[in-house]
Parts: structure tokens; sequence; C-alpha cells
């Protein structure tokens, strides 16, 4: 059996023998799971085997800016659906949502200023240990505002991925004589 922290702070303790697992008397406040019901749990993928993110994806943003018409019908959609993913109320901002498992990212992340990787960091943080301990939303002054939510990452990463197709063009280049 295995016992787990239910203040989700604390790391899974997990004793294991060669055919089961096993364990001392759990402290209160720990949910307590047998070897069968651990065994129905979905499997999920390794990090390795996630896909890898890029920010040059297909979008059709530049059709819709250019269509002042499109733009206006599209654009309390988009507010709703902001506001609806619920990140800004938790703290978040949109470029705190990208995933760090690629190279690119993690480089960007590096190149960041010292005090937007620590801002950055803390948002995490905070938005963690909220849906952790509170079943509401930290109060207002804590929340993003829409025009707070601005990119801090997502020009860095496609300053890094041009630098990178520049370098692939150039590691290419096929000089004739």
């Amino acid at each position: 059996m295995m016992y787990i922290d239910a203040s989700g702070v604390n790391d899974c303790h997990l004793q294991t023998s060669a055919s089961s697992f096993r364990f001392a008397q759990p402290p209160s406040g720990h949910l307590v799971f047998n070897r069968t019901a651990l065994s129905n749990l979905p499997s999920f993928p390794r990090a390795s085997e996630y896909p890898v993110f890029t920010m040059s994806a297909p979008s059709i943003t530049n059709y819709i800016v250019k269509r002042p018409w499109l733009k206006r019908w599209m654009t309390p959609l988009a507010n709703w659906y902001t506001d609806a993913a619920g990140y800004r109320k938790l703290g978040l901002k949109f470029d705190d949502l990208i995933p760090e498992e690629s190279e690119v990212v993690q480089k960007a992340i590096k190149r960041l200023p010292s005090k937007e990787a620590y801002d950055r960091v803390f948002r995490i943080r905070r938005a963690f240990q909220v849906l952790l301990h509170f079943p509401h939303s930290p109060s207002p002054n804590e929340q993003i505002k829409p025009h707070e939510d601005v990119e801090y990452l997502s020009p860095i990463i496609r300053e890094i991925e041009k630098e990178n197709k520049e370098r692939d063009d150039l590691d290419n280049l096929v000089v004739r004589k």
C-alpha cells in the first residue's frame, strides 16, 4: 500500500518489497491506496513522449486582425474565452502556461531577466498553493488584470526559433563554384 500526504505539500512516501507495496501506519490526514487501486490508474506518457512545443503553430490571428468587422465580432468571444480559462484568476499570465519541456523554452527562460524569472516562479507557486489549499480564487488584488497579461516569454521564444532557423539555414548552405 501507499500513503500520500493529503495536504499535497509533502512528497509521496512509498515503501516497496519484491511483490507488493507496504507501509507503516500512515499518519492522520493521509489518504491510503492499495496496490489494486493504483494499478487501475491510467498511465501517463513520459516527458520524452510529449510533442515538442513550438510557437509557430498555424494561426488565423492575422486573418482576423486584418478584417475590422471580423475583429469586432471575435473580440468579445476571445475575452470571454480568456476569462473562462481561469488562469488570470489564479494570478498567472498566459506565458506562465507554456510547457517547459522544450529546449527552446528552457533557453528562453534562462534568457529572462532575473526579476522576471523570479516573478514567473512566484506566480506559478502561488497558483499551485491556491489550488491545493483554498476552495476559492485568490483576492482580487492577486488576480492578473487584462492589461497586465502581456507577453514576456513568447518574444524570446520567437527570437530563439529565428536563431535556430538561421543556424539551420547556414549549416545547410551549399557553396557552388
